[in-house]
């Protein structure tokens, strides 16, 4: 009888449980008495509801001795205990499953009974074998099968061992790990990925991501089906072979499969394009909590350059170029920036360190990149495709990627920019060498007869346009050496004939708004235009010379037909928004009108003339050039720290933008935010610069942090990409989506982990079937849970069935009111349960094998 003493409910494993002392002893056995457990696990399970297949939250009951260990250790006892739990359910109709504790508290091996729902009790038993079977030692799952044979033995006659075994279903899951190296050994999992994961990406070689991902598990499902089903796609899934040419139909799956001795448990990754009777499959990610943690809780990127979560992010080199600006402003030239005076100087500053000047064999290996980009391609080791990315096609562009990545050392920035200036000058000026990827992208494009001259862009930053200058001059005197020399083909189609850059606009026009007397303003548009205007007015007098001529008579040219002209043409399409000097008013049409009169007056030139206006215009474009690398070389330090950080930050953003993944509308909706507000940052970065300290300005800090933010997003997809290949585009869109959403909200705090399912495969095409994915990854088995259920057969259900409803009928006619674990039999949803049941469990983790069986 039970003691009358009230109840303890008390909280263990998570589940609530209410014990009770019971006032019976059994003396031949052991002096303490016994308690009773009731347990209410939690929705999320409990291992012995799990083993005992009982139902997710199903209650259950321990009657356990109030010993030091806990346990029944005495078989005669344990026998003894069922007897009477038997007894007792068969008269209280108790629906949950009864159990006592055996061996010992580490082993957790269990005996019980339970009421099932055909009225009849079933025997539960469960254990474990700890031990060190390895993966390739797990029982297959015709062994498991001869065990879930063997457990029913006693109950079915033998004749009937044969009914068993063509009504039993099988689940069988299997937990594998991808890795994306060989296994290091039989016992060991090495998932670290090569070094130069990322070789291949956009952001190499300027950038170094650490892989965010550390594991990835995969669990692989066949639910409730035949035996045979199963068993085939078993053998379809067999261990990787020891050759690589298996491709997606090669018998173990090939793609680089690792050496015979690791066969056993590890597989080629088509193997899973050949499971035809599939259930299910669900992936499990486990991230970096260092990675992570650095962009949830927006730490200073510069803080974490050092850190163990490795990596050199594009965050962390605009961050740290924040820092050069004010020392910009002190120097009085780039060249003084690489004296070792000039730091010397400020010894009594703060941070006063003198930075160090990159080895010349770097600064050669960037210089040979930026100027012969097809020498220095970055061969993939990794596992994308080869195509040999970069951010920009622009010259000063990839030079303004190098210099972002010296970060705040200024020294090495003004070094990098006074060898590029010197090489512009030795190899390609000296050598009248066109620069290369500058406009035009061709030596002869441009060149042809009746084509005007690409003009200079001035939309690009002054630097830019006088590169352009050097390279348009460097074409036309090239040019010249076959014979004869002109400025431009047709003077109206030639937008900018003479060359000028921004900068000497603003020169012109600021010299001509303060001129205070018209004199002078005449002379400044005179600069300025006046040899443009003069040759557009020839122009326009030959070819109409030329027409009345072919016509044979007509009307000649005239000076109204000339300001028609000049309207239209190129040149005033320019510089009418350009500069406030060549408005059209009445100080314009003046001088037009003294440029056609001189024109008008003009001889037709001598054959000498032209010798000598030829050698003019050699001499001008020589001049044009020489002060273009002298104003290079002379460059404000603040003008080239701004141009090339404006330079550097478009090209990170378009160096993410075109990343393979960009297209994933998590990551795309990330790259259009980011590269608005940069737009945004850049318009009013002049501003800044002469207001604010960027260090501890927030809206720069704003840019690194979204900065930050994209790029370990396209970290995790590049990742992803490469090693979940055989998942359908939806699945890794929605992975990515989890990855950026959890990222944004916070929510990786809570767990570093990743579960997405179920899962789909990708469409497996024929022109791929011999095509190996772009990453080496394997399938290592780490866990196997098989379980097998038989049914009785259709006659002995019928039987039951009936049993069940006059058992029911009693019950209710005899309590007045319904059963309340009818139709439950220990929380198995309403549905049926199998008579005979076996589950094993194996975990090369723990090098345990865990089996249960209810009959």
């Amino acid at each position: 009888e039970p003691a009358r003493s009230a109840a303890t409910t008390m909280e263990v494993e998570g589940a609530e449980v209410l014990v009770s002392v019971l006032q019976t002893k059994l003396p031949q056995f052991r002096p303490e008495n016994y308690s009773m457990a009731l347990h209410q696990p939690p929705e999320t399970g409990h291992f012995l509801t799990e083993w005992l297949d009982l139902g997710s939250g199903s209650p259950f009951a321990l009657l356990y001795p109030n010993s030091f260990s806990g346990c029944v250790l005495d078989k005669e006892e344990a026998t003894a205990l069922l007897s009477a739990l038997a007894a007792s359910v068969a008269t209280s109709k108790f629906p949950y499953a009864l159990l006592i504790p055996e061996k010992d508290r580490k082993r957790k091996a269990f005996s019980g009974i339970q009421m099932r729902p055909g009225g009849h009790v079933a025997k539960l038993h469960t254990d474990c074998i700890p031990g060190s079977r390895r993966a390739q030692e797990m029982h297959s799952l015709g062994a498991v099968s001869d065990l879930h044979t063997e457990a029913v033995l006693s109950a079915v006659p033998p004749w009937r061992v044969g009914q068993v075994r063509e009504t039993s279903l099988v689940t069988l899951v299997r937990h594998v790990e991808l890795a994306w190296t060989l296994p290091e050994s039989d016992s060991d999992m090495c998932t670290l990925w090569i070094d130069d994961w990322d070789a291949d990406c956009p952001w190499q070689p300027w950038a170094d991501y650490a892989d965010p991902i550390l594991s990835i598990r995969m669990a692989l499902a066949w639910e409730g089906l035949p035996s045979d089903k199963v068993r085939r796609d078993l053998s379809e899934f067999a261990p990787a072979a020891s050759s690589s040419s298996g491709g997606y139909g090669g018998h173990g799956g090939g793609w680089g499969a690792p050496s015979s001795r690791q066969q056993a448990n590890v597989f080629g990754v088509g193997s899973l394009f050949r499971l035809g009777s599939l259930t299910g499959m669900s992936l499990r990610l486990e991230m970096s909590d260092d990675i992570l943690s650095e962009v949830m809780w927006q730490k200073n990127v510069l803080d974490s350059m050092q850190q163990s979560s490795g990596g050199y992010f594009f965050c962390q080199m605009v961050s740290a170029f924040h820092h050069n600006f004010q020392v910009a402003e002190i120097a009085r030239g780039v060249n003084e920036l690489v004296l070792d005076s000039f730091w010397d100087d400020r010894s009594g500053e703060q941070a006063a360190q003198v930075p160090e000047l990159p080895p010349p064999k770097i600064l050669k290996t960037q210089l040979d990149s930026v100027f012969h980009r097809d020498r220095s391609l970055v061969q993939n080791l990794g596992s994308v495709d080869s195509d040999e990315r970069h951010p920009s096609d622009s010259l000063l562009a990839h030079l303004a990627m190098y210099a972002l990545s010296y970060g705040d050392n200024p020294r090495a920035i003004s070094l990098l920019w006074k060898c590029f200036i010197s090489e512009i000058r030795l190899d390609f000026w000296e050598e009248r060498k066109p620069l290369p990827r500058m406009p035009p992208r061709g030596e002869d494009e441009g060149e042809g007869e009746g084509e005007p001259w690409p003009a200079i862009d001035h939309g690009r930053p002054v630097i830019e346009q006088k590169l352009q200058l050097i390279h348009l001059c460097i074409l036309r005197l090239r040019r010249g050496q076959g014979g004869g020399l002109e400025i431009s083909v047709d003077p109206f189609a030639e937008g900018n004939p003479d060359l000028l850059t921004s900068d000497l606009i603003e020169e012109f026009d600021y010299m001509f708004e303060i001129s205070s007397n018209r004199r002078n303003r005449k002379d400044v548009w005179m600069k300025m235009h006046g040899r443009a205007v003069a040759a557009m007015a020839r122009a326009h007098l030959e070819e109409s010379a030329a027409a009345q001529k072919a016509k044979e008579g007509g009307p000649g040219a005239s000076f109204g037909t000339f300001k028609k002209a000049f309207q239209s043409s190129a040149y005033f399409s320019t510089f009418s928004g350009l500069c406030k000097s060549l408005h059209w008013n009445g100080f314009t049409k003046d001088r037009l009108k003294e440029a056609w009169v001189a024109a008008t007056a003009a001889a037709a030139a001598s054959a000498e003339e032209e010798e000598e206006e030829g050698d003019d215009l050699h001499a001008v474009l020589c001049t044009k050039a020489e002060m273009a690398l002298d104003w290079l070389e002379q460059v404000p330090p603040l003008v080239m720290f701004e141009t090339v950080y404006r330079l550097g930050l478009a090209s990170v953003v378009g160096a993410l933008g075109s990343s393979r993944n960009a297209s994933l509308k998590p990551v795309a909706d990330l790259v259009e935010g980011v590269r608005e507000s940069c737009r945004e940052w850049l318009g009013v970065l002049s501003e800044k610069l002469r207001t604010t300290d960027l260090k501890e300005d927030r809206e720069a800090i704003g840019i690194c942090l979204d900065l930050h933010l994209l790029e370990v997003s396209l970290a995790f997809a590049e990742s992803v990409a490469q090693k979940l290949v055989f998942l359908s585009g939806s699945d890794v869109e929605a992975i990515v989506d989890t990855f950026v959403r959890k990222l944004a909200t916070k929510e990786f705090s809570l767990s570093s982990v990743i579960e997405h399912s179920p899962c789909r495969l990708l469409e497996l095409r024929p022109e791929n079937h011999e095509r190996p994915p772009p990453s080496l990854v394997r399938l290592q088995l780490r866990r196997q849970v098989v379980q097998v259920a038989s049914f009785s057969a259709q006659r002995w259900e019928k039987e039951e069935e009936e049993e069940e409803r006059s058992q029911t009928k009693r019950h209710q006619l005899s309590n007045g009111k319904e059963d309340p674990g009818g139709g439950s039999g220990g929380g198995g949803g309403g549905h049926p349960l199998p008579s005979f049941y076996t589950y094993l469990s194996q975990d090369t983790d723990q090098a345990m094998t865990r089996f249960a069986s209810i009959v």
